[in-house]
């Protein structure tokens, strides 16, 4: 059974980790502390967070992750043209969404871009989203 949590907690947790403050020992470290180790990993964190709010919402999540098959490499079993899928591919009812989830200065690769256009130009709802689109509200917001 999913644990009840308000929307409005997710958002202040982003809150939390940018100050380096985690006052509330339910939630993962502080983003800025994990920026310091080798193996941090906040967009993650902004895709299973946006993951959460969605399903909360009522809508179908997937996400294809990648898998370490061997130290140092990784692997995303997919056949057909899957370099550049979307992070999060979500349905609820008629609407139909993508989204990309980018930290900082990261940006889309020449593949996400092609996939990204395919899926506009099939009716979608394409966003590549970031950390501000969080704390902003704005993720939320086009959910619901």
């Amino acid at each position: 059974m999913a644990k009840n949590w308000e929307l409005s907690d997710l958002n202040d947790r982003y809150k939390r980790q940018l100050q380096g403050d985690n006052p509330n020992p339910e939630y993962p470290e502080p983003l800025a502390s994990k920026a310091k180790r080798k193996n941090a990993q906040p967009e993650r964190d902004l895709r299973r967070d946006t993951m959460k709010c969605a399903q909360y919402l009522g809508w179908r999540v997937i996400h294809i992750p990648k898998v370490q098959v061997v130290a140092g490499q990784f692997f995303t079993a997919y056949e057909g043209d899957g370099p550049g899928w979307p992070d999060l591919f979500m349905l609820r009812a008629e609407r139909k969404l993508v989204a990309e989830t980018k930290i900082g200065n990261n940006t889309t690769t020449p593949e996400q871009d092609a996939w990204l256009r395919a899926f506009l130009d099939a009716g979608f709802h394409v966003y590549v989203w970031t950390l501000d689109d969080w704390q902003s509200g704005e993720i939320e917001r086009i959910l619901r």
